[in-house]
């Protein structure tokens, strides 16, 4: 069957015994070029149907960024935790000006671009950083589907601003930490489970009662992005739904910001149910 001048080919390979004998050939860049090979020659040219509704899905040259991005959020996305999708989105918001560009002709001034952008709508370090993250994964995946070579990767020299601290944060000290085990109250000795666990608010907050062993004074705390429950990280003292008190073994134990590699647990609290 002849094809409409510039359509394309479907041609027979004759070399060898394929599974997949059928080139399907399209012209472009005035180069000819395959597309992929078929099974039959009605497949084949219902590849190359499909190919004249979308040229881009075929052609590198002329995918755009916006385009490899949802490539990456598709395959990507669904490995990562709902708060880093949200993060990786608002810094997909940033690269606006380069949505409709092709990929394979970003040059590093355009990457540049985007984070002057970033820098100049307010955004610190945090946000340029998530930026230059969502530019690495992209280039990462155009590599992966040859939309360009491995030596076309310029994420690598991308430069973000320098991190700086707007709260420095200072270790509790023992005697900070003395003063709060003298208030014994309930709301004290959580705030020494949260010091000595090394837990944040919110991990404090969902641990389950079935995750806490009241014999061994034990609790375990969840991993991130839902993935299990983490080995015995501290004593976990309580009794009528109030912490009462931590161990005098607690004094000896390290503080989790002040320790490296500590013994897992404490021992129980005589009398703790």
């Amino acid at each position: 069957m002849k094809l409409p001048n510039g359509f394309g080919s479907v041609v027979l390979r004759t070399d060898g015994n394929r599974r997949r004998p059928w080139s399907v050939k399209v012209t472009i860049n005035g180069r000819q070029k395959s597309i992929g090979d078929t099974a039959t020659e009605i497949e084949g040219l219902a590849l190359l149907a499909e190919y004249h509704k979308n040229p881009s899905l075929f052609a590198p040259t002329l995918i755009t960024f916006s385009e490899v991005f949802e490539l990456m959020r598709a395959e990507r996305f669904p490995k990562l935790a709902k708060t880093t999708q949200v993060n990786y989105l608002s810094a997909y918001k940033h690269c606006n000006r380069l949505y409709n560009k092709k990929f394979a002709e970003l040059k590093i001034g355009d990457l540049q671009a985007v984070i002057r952008d970033t820098r100049e709508s307010g955004a610190l370090y945090a946000m340029q950083k998530k930026v230059r993250q969502i530019l690495h994964h992209c280039y990462t995946y155009a590599v992966k589907y040859e939309i360009i070579s491995p030596t076309a990767d310029i994420s690598q020299y991308i430069d973000i601003d320098q991190h700086k601290v707007k709260y420095p944060k200072t270790p509790f000290n023992t005697r900070q930490i003395n003063r709060v085990k003298n208030l014994g109250d309930k709301w004290a000795m959580t705030v020494l489970m949260m010091i000595y666990a090394g837990v944040r608010t919110s991990e404090l907050l969902s641990i389950l009662k079935k995750r806490c062993e009241a014999t061994t004074a034990i609790f375990y705390r969840p991993r991130e992005q839902n993935s299990g429950w983490t080995q015995p990280c501290c004593t976990y003292i309580q009794k009528d739904a109030a912490i009462l008190r931590i161990l005098d073994a607690t004094a000896r134990q390290t503080p989790h910001h002040q320790r490296r590699r500590q013994p897992a647990h404490l021992p129980s609290v005589p009398g703790a149910v």
